[in-house]
């Protein structure tokens, strides 16, 4: 049956994808906002995998694969999409480095634990990343608490 509903999810992607394309314009990113139209397609892919669900980057690698075969992506967009999640995790050091001492917030013990935590932020959506870039008092929870998985940043890796 999970099969189905992988197929079933890649046939969504697809159709997706295809009424709405990645940008053709080069990726920028500034003050946690990604420019030329990447911003809205950034976040509607990371609602649509949906990696949440069941926090399986292997999953989420096979469709960005498939939509690779289809036609849909080519490399270069998942290079994009990557380095925009890679954006979004910068920002998010920005801000809690920033809010450091206003909050009482920890060093970082360990930069793998961040980057693991502060992908799981991103693949959580737009809507929880904002939060946490208001108050990054929730990724030091996450950290304190390992509430977070390893890692959203793999399902690129076959790509870039």
């Amino acid at each position: 049956m999970e099969m189905f509903s992988d197929a079933n999810k890649i046939i969504e992607l697809v159709n997706h994808y295809k009424n709405n394309p990645a940008p053709t314009e080069k990726l920028t990113g500034s003050n946690g906002i990604l420019g030329n139209g990447w911003e809205d397609f950034f976040w509607d892919f990371i609602d649509m995998v949906d990696y949440k669900s069941d926090n399986s980057y292997v999953r989420v690698g096979k469709i960005i694969g498939r939509l690779i075969d289809f036609g849909i992506f080519d490399k270069s967009v998942v290079r994009k999409l990557e380095a925009a999640t890679n954006y979004k995790r910068k920002f998010l050091w920005n801000a809690y480095e920033e809010k450091k001492e206003e909050l009482n917030l920890p060093n970082v013990l360990s930069a793998d634990s961040w980057s693991d935590a502060s992908a799981d932020v991103v693949s959580r959506g737009k809507d929880f990343y904002n939060q946490v870039l208001d108050n990054p008092k929730i990724i030091s929870d996450m950290l304190k608490d390992y509430d977070y998985w390893e890692s959203f940043l793999y399902s690129f890796n076959d790509f870039i």
